[in-house]
């Protein structure tokens, strides 16, 4: 069961050995790419990290709290899939970032992602951050183990 005290090593026991490349998270979105994450992805793709954040990524904000994600090749929707994708698969599949690794369709996606959403995008410390969350808690789910 996954909770607030899941490290990011069993995150990804759950994550990725249930992946069955169905490629439909990356149907209808794209992954988050943590800021830390940015110069060893833009090493593998043999590119800039301006080059990799001006291309391919774009900001996103959750809980006043900012890292980026992929872009999404939207038409008309605010959605769309992600740049990475090709019709075989993800082009950068051996280098994805933790969120894609761990992300899933099945029964453990939802919990998977409010679980990186609080260890990556909620900051305890930060009161705008703390009532973003308490907000979304109005609509959305949690996991087990989370204190305000």
């Amino acid at each position: 069961m996954i909770n607030a005290n899941t490290s990011v090593e069993e995150a990804l026991k759950v994550g990725e050995k249930k992946c069955n490349g169905c490629i439909h998270c990356c149907s209808f979105g794209s992954a988050y790419v943590l800021k830390e994450e940015i110069p060893e992805l833009a090493k593998n793709l043999k590119i800039s990290e301006d080059k990799l954040i001006n291309e391919y990524l774009e900001p996103f904000e959750l809980f006043n709290t900012k890292h980026f994600r992929f872009k999404q090749l939207r038409k008309d929707l605010p959605y769309g899939k992600c740049i990475f994708l090709e019709k075989k698969g993800c082009k950068i599949h051996n280098i994805r970032p933790l969120h894609c690794r761990i992300a899933t369709c099945d029964e453990n996606g939802e919990e998977i992602n409010n679980w990186f959403r609080i260890k990556f995008f909620l900051n305890l410390e930060d009161k705008e951050s703390v009532r973003q969350y308490k907000e979304y808690l109005q609509f959305g789910k949690t996991i087990p183990g989370v204190k305000l």
